[in-house]
């Protein structure tokens, strides 16, 4: 009976993971960075109340101890929330951390130093650029994406490195996936 009880537990959970599961597609790869469709895409902040967007575009970078995810709507999705189908979602996440909910400046060094607000809370970074300004900012840093993108606490404190390669090729292709005219 404990046999029974513990088979039917597993499957329930499995199931249970499969019924949130994003649905995502992979459409392109190069490098270290692949670009997916997904049907939805969980976007809330760990520290606020939950949102899941439909259609987005996202890419991937994804290391034994880290992730690194730029989202980006599709144009109907922008379309329907009156948004700026331009700007990303960026979440970063590790097992490894384990931050106190709070908003403090996160640095991404690249090609250029681009700091921005973020939410820090338990194993994840997340911030969405929302002002025009900043969305042409992270364009241009996709776009000159050199070999490493570091990514820091404003104080200078290196959380993770990740491998670029590949990110201009994939930035170019996600902002057309989102309909991003330049």
């Amino acid at each position: 009976m404990k046999l029974f009880s513990y088979l039917l537990a597993s499957l329930l959970m499995v199931y249970a993971c499969l019924a949130q599961a994003e649905t995502r597609k992979k459409i392109f790869s190069i490098g270290s960075w692949a670009l997916y469709e997904a049907d939805k895409v969980d976007v809330s902040y760990p520290s606020r109340s939950k949102r899941i967007l439909d259609k987005m575009c996202v890419a991937v970078l994804a290391s034994k101890t880290a992730s690194f995810q730029i989202v980006m709507m599709s144009s109907q999705t922008a379309n329907e929330l009156g948004s700026n189908r331009g700007c990303p979602w960026i979440m970063i996440s590790s097992p490894n951390w384990s931050f106190r909910k709070r908003e403090r400046l996160l640095s991404l060094i690249g090609p250029f130093n681009l700091t921005i607000p973020a939410d820090f809370s338990g194993s994840r970074i997340q911030t969405a650029i929302g002002d025009p300004s900043g969305c042409y900012a992270f364009h241009a840093f996709m776009d000159m994406a050199g070999s490493t993108i570091d990514v820091q606490t404003h104080e200078g404190k290196v959380l993770a490195k990740f491998p670029a390669n590949g990110l201009p090729a994939v930035g170019k292709r996600l902002l057309r996936c989102a309909g991003v005219k330049r």
